[in-house]
């Protein structure tokens, strides 16, 4: 017996409009491509290789990266023999998430050649060592397509947590040091 949330009209068609917004998307991407999924509080990055396929990192025990964070997950523990990098087709990755182009050329980043992003997201394929920091998701997208393992959501994190820090030490004789450190 399966139980099923009810929904309302509203969020029926929201989630039509999100499936027509991943159908056309899937419909322009091309090998090589990125693609990020709006899971909440994070995306989670992917490179399109062709015929409806993604290469990304999973984690083996959800089979997916989790919509929302959980503390048995990789994303927020990260357990090195349950990463993943697979190949999978492209609605098992998306979900009921929003998809977007994550491509950064608006952003000055070059890209290698199409051939060259497949070639090395698909080397890549099998076990594969998982941080947070330093070998995500995001880290592995870029590096196939740009040559450049960078997480903007790390660094994003960074910044928000050293805010954070100084705000709650304002006045204090941490602060204080910091200040002069810098």
């Amino acid at each position: 017996m399966s139980f099923k949330m009810p929904t309302s009209k509203g969020a029926t068609f929201e989630s039509a409009a999100i499936k027509r917004h991943n159908q056309h998307l899937l419909n322009k991407l091309k090998p090589g491509d990125l693609v990020k999924f709006d899971r909440g509080v994070y995306h989670h990055w992917a490179v399109y290789v062709g015929n409806g396929k993604l290469i990304h990192f999973i984690n083996e025990e959800s089979n997916y990266i989790p919509q929302a964070m959980q503390t048995s997950s990789m994303v927020l523990f990260p357990n090195d023999d349950k990463a993943r990098i697979v190949e999978q087709d492209f609605w098992a990755v998306v979900g009921d998430s929003k998809a977007d182009f994550g491509n950064m050329e608006s952003e000055g980043w070059i890209p290698l050649d199409r051939h060259t992003i497949v070639e090395r997201a698909r080397s890549c394929l099998g076990p594969a060592k998982y941080n947070l920091y330093s070998q995500n998701c995001e880290h592995f997208a870029k590096w196939c397509r740009y040559n450049r393992a960078k997480s903007d959501q790390v660094d994003d994190l960074v910044k928000t947590s050293k805010t954070l820090f100084q705000l709650a030490t304002l006045g204090s004789p941490i602060h204080i040091l910091l200040d002069m450190a810098n």
